[in-house]
């Protein structure tokens, strides 16, 4: 409990629009501490492993906001390097430039350790459902294998690596091909009323219409995920291809593919409409639909698009007629959706301060310093709204306690006996 209590207070520490750095920090190492320390403690409780992962992906992703405020010169430079390139500048001067952005370019190759441990709580968890299909009764058990499945693929695509090593991008795309079909309520309704008599004479429409709206927003979220990861994967192969040679059977495989997915994540904007009816009548009338489910489902779709569509800025094979520059404006836009729905929404400021980088070293090479002036001061302060201020606090978090019902105060610590 204290450990998902500190993983809820980390999230609305996070959402603040002025958050703090000192509790942000504390929050989610102690919600992965308490959390491991649960897993540890009852290694087969389904609920603590899954909300562990979940816990070590999002605390990896307060590491990869510090590895971003690090790297910030050499993203900055990794936008010259393609102004540059764009501009067919002299072969010195642009090799000079792409050295001076390895680091920003190789991010996608660094361990992400917690990532990893992510993984394994995720794949165990799978595994552990999949014999178990009724673990946790047959509805909730399908839901969090669901969940479990879903969540696995995420990483994996966070991971995003796509190389002769290894190809996390392909390993997510077949994981979600094994998926599970959804399973409804209605089939154990019997079961359902005979051991809930209490219930009977609520609405017993609820659950079953919540519970089909819940599978319809993972499977929203699954295609969304499913059709940005084709498109990715196509643009990391088309990466490895030299523009200025002719194009191969291969590359033009790729391209064809890379369309494809495209097209197709243009498709599922209209399978979201219903969502964002059922959710806009949510909120002017008493319904069972959380009003959460647009802003969550639609918020994520833009997201995916707006850092594909910056990848694929990246790789001048995989762009038509358009420029880096150009693209990467579609994919600011893109993400400016997304925090019009969600407006301190982490993923989204991530991938917003990174474009900004890179577009500040696009402005470099086309000499306009506003432009680069305003980028540069964009990306430092969603980068430092994302890592919280470093305010002074009343006492130090480490000395703090949790406790259940939500407060936290600072707690006077045992002197030593003897």
């Amino acid at each position: 409990m204290e450990g998902l209590r500190a993983f809820q207070l980390y999230g609305d520490e996070s959402d603040k629009k002025e958050s703090r750095q000192q509790y942000l920090v504390y929050f989610i190492k102690e919600a992965v501490a308490r959390l491991d320390e649960c897993v540890r403690l009852y290694a087969g409780d389904p609920l603590p492993r899954y909300y562990l992962g979940v816990a070590l992906t999002t605390r990896n992703q307060h590491d990869y906001v510090e590895q971003l405020f690090r790297l910030r010169d050499s993203f900055f430079e990794f936008g010259r390097y393609h102004g540059l390139r764009d501009k067919l500048a002299p072969k010195p001067e642009l090799d000079a430039a792409e050295q001076a952005s390895q680091e920003a370019k190789n991010l996608d190759k660094e361990p992400w350790p917690l990532l990893h441990d992510a993984v394994l709580h995720f794949q165990w968890l799978q595994r552990r459902l999949e014999k178990e299909p009724s673990a946790a009764g047959e509805v909730a058990t399908n839901a969090l294998l669901r969940a479990a499945v879903y969540n696995r693929a995420e990483v994996y695509a966070r991971l995003g690596r796509c190389d002769q090593e290894r190809d996390d991008i392909q390993t997510a795309l077949d994981i979600l091909g094994k998926m599970p079909e959804p399973v409804s309520l209605r089939q154990y309704w019997w079961q359902w009323r005979m051991t809930r008599p209490r219930i009977r004479k609520l609405k017993q429409w609820k659950p079953e219409k919540l519970n089909r709206w819940e599978n319809v927003a993972l499977d929203l979220q699954r295609q969304t995920l499913q059709r940005s990861l084709e498109a990715r994967h196509a643009i990391k192969k088309l990466a490895s291809f030299d523009r200025s040679r002719p194009q191969s059977e291969e590359q033009q495989l790729h391209k064809r593919k890379l369309a494809g997915a495209l097209h197709s994540l243009e498709d599922l904007r209209n399978e979201l409409e219903p969502m964002r009816i059922q959710t806009r009548k949510a909120k002017t009338e008493e319904s069972d639909l959380p009003p959460s489910f647009e802003t969550d489902v639609v918020a994520d779709y833009w997201t995916k698009l707006g850092y594909l569509t910056y990848e694929r800025a990246l790789v001048s094979v995989a762009r038509t007629d358009t420029s880096c520059a150009q693209l990467l404006e579609e994919a600011d836009d893109h993400l400016r959706k997304a925090l019009a729905l969600k407006p301190n929404w982490n993923p989204a400021q991530i991938y917003l301060a990174l474009i900004a980088r890179v577009n500040a070293g696009i402005a470099n090479v086309m000499g306009d310093t506003a432009a680069e002036k305003r980028y540069k001061k964009k990306a430092d302060q969603l980068l430092a709204s994302l890592l919280g201020s470093a305010v002074a606090v009343e006492e130090p978090p480490a000395k703090w306690q949790l406790h259940v019902e939500g407060n936290l105060r600072a707690t006077p610590q045992p002197e030593p006996s003897g």
